[in-house]
């Protein structure tokens, strides 16, 4: 495994964490665009994720980076919504908040840590789940590929980049619109 492909995965899934924290807390999108948003990000992002060689636990550790990344771009963007006297979540499913909180009796502080906690693993998971996909894409891509032992490393470096930009182009394309 080459160890600069995988930073270059790592490092591009954390900038798509970003862009995701970005477009799931656009006010003009439905609920279902924020989860299909989410979806993008977890399978462009595990599919860029080289992880050949790695044993699960180490995927998950992996994986962690871009799914904080994801958390943490959210935290901000609530942050500077609160701060900026905007309302935290938006139109987040028309929802009532403090209906919710009565129903479940927590404050705001308690259900944005409980929310962002869920959100933490799921992405976790889905990352790491889709990491596993990723690579057993990548094998029938380099086995269709690989006419020459020598040009290997060429073709597979052409194939990440490539899948890497369209990737992007794609992830943008259903964000934004």
């Amino acid at each position: 495994m080459n160890n600069l492909d995988l930073r270059e995965g790592i490092a591009f899934s954390m900038i798509l964490g970003v862009l995701c924290a970005l477009a799931v807390t656009n006010v003009d999108i439905t609920p279902n665009q924020r989860i299909m948003s989410w979806l993008v990000f977890v399978v462009t992002s595990g599919a860029c994720i080289n992880i050949a060689g790695l044993k699960i636990w180490k995927v998950i550790v992996t994986t962690i980076l871009p799914a904080m990344t994801l958390i943490l771009g959210l935290l901000f963007i609530f942050v500077l919504s609160y701060l900026d006297g905007n309302p935290i979540i938006g139109s987040a499913g028309k929802l009532n908040l403090e209906e919710a909180q009565l129903k479940t009796g927590m404050g705001m502080f308690s259900m944005l840590a409980v929310f962002h906690a869920v959100l933490l693993l799921l992405t976790i998971l889905g990352l790491t789940v889709a990491t596993q996909s990723g690579e057993v894409i990548r094998k029938i891509i380099r086995t269709v590929l690989s006419l020459d032992p020598k040009d290997i490393g060429k073709k597979e470096k052409v194939f990440n980049s490539i899948l890497r930009i369209s990737l992007t182009l794609a992830a943008l394309v259903s964000i934004f619109g």
